[in-house]
Formats: C-alpha cells, structure tokens, sequence
C-alpha cells in the first residue's frame, strides 16, 4: 500500500476525492473532511460526529451530596416523566437521550440553530427550556448537570426504557403521583392526576 498523500507517514486505506480519489490514512480523512466530502461513505456531519461524552459533568457523587445540584436535575427529569406519563409511558430512552443532546447543544456547543427530528422533540426542547430559564440555573451548573444526566441515562439505558424506568420511579414518583416542576406549577402547564 502506498502512503497517506496528506501525511506521508501512514499507509493509505481510503479513497479520498480532495487528492483525486488517492488512498489516504483515516486519521487524515477525519481531520480533512469538508463539504466536498458530502456524499463520501466516510464523512460525518459535525453533530453526527460530535462527542456528547466530553461535556464536563459532576460525579455522582457530587450529586447526590448537594440538594440544590439534585433539586435542578429532578426539575429537568420531572417535565421528562410529565411527557412520558402525556403519551401512556411508552417513550424510549433515546428521547431522553436525545433531550440532553439538544440541550447540550444549545448550552455547551452553542448552536445557533437546532434540528429537530420531531414536534414532539422540539416542543419538549422549548418546555424545558423555558424551565431552565425560569430556574435562573447557572450556565457552568446546568452544563454540568446535563453532562451527568446525559451519562446516566446512556449508562442505564439498554435500548428500551431502563433509564425512564427508573426517573418515574424516583421522580415523577410512580403510581400515578407526579412531581410537577415549580415552572410547571406556576404557569398551569399540568393538572395533577390522582
């Protein structure tokens, strides 16, 4: 196999079109990419690519020692199980999943614009947003605590709705009694059911 022509150190494996369909070395293929590589079996768009993992995040243990850090992450997980009990407790995980990616865009990676795979999505996006801003959370904080619920939901999840499972037992408090966000009660958004 013939050298990287980019780097010249590593051998060639994939086709590139930016150096006239030459074998370039992977490393240079993921640094190199840009909008003439669109259509290319190996290019990823920067949120395809983006690594949700790095978002700096308290411990577990940082939490569950601090009631204030708790109180911000039950308000997040509380709108979550409110959406979840709206559609008969038949939401997966990747909702979630994909709750706290967006969030994290918005918060951390400072997108200016978001794409939304559904309503549903963007509607529980804005709810939440709007929760976070009535709560006045620190920008520092509330990256951190996405970070830790973005883990432990990744981490709990197996596919199904382990992770929702477990944040309508101990939030939205099972059997039928809900925890409502202190915005939720303030602005009428849910009326408890019994």
């Amino acid at each position: 196999m013939a050298k990287c022509p980019m780097c010249h150190s590593k051998k060639g494996k994939r086709v590139c079109k930016l150096v006239d369909n030459q074998k370039v070395c992977s490393l240079c293929c993921g640094t190199t990419r840009d909008e003439k590589c669109i259509g290319c079996e190996h290019y990823r768009t920067p949120l395809e690519s983006r690594k949700y993992t790095i978002v700096p995040k308290y411990s577990t243990q940082d939490m569950e020692s601090n009631m204030s850090l708790q109180d911000y992450s039950n308000e997040i997980e509380s709108v979550l199980c409110n959406i979840d009990r709206e559609y008969d407790f038949e939401l997966k995980d990747e909702f979630a999943l994909n709750i706290y990616k967006l969030l994290m865009d918005k918060y951390y990676f400072k997108d200016q614009e978001l794409l939304f795979q559904s309503d549903m999505l963007e509607n529980t996006f804005t709810l939440l947003v709007d929760v976070i801003e009535y709560n006045d959370i620190e920008n520092e904080t509330l990256i951190k605590i996405l970070g830790v619920l973005y883990f432990i939901s990744n981490r709990r999840t197996k596919g199904g709705r382990e992770y929702f499972n477990v944040i309508q037992h101990f939030v939205g408090g099972g059997n039928g009694i809900q925890r409502l966000s202190s915005y939720e009660l303030e602005s009428g958004m849910f009326t408890p059911t019994i």
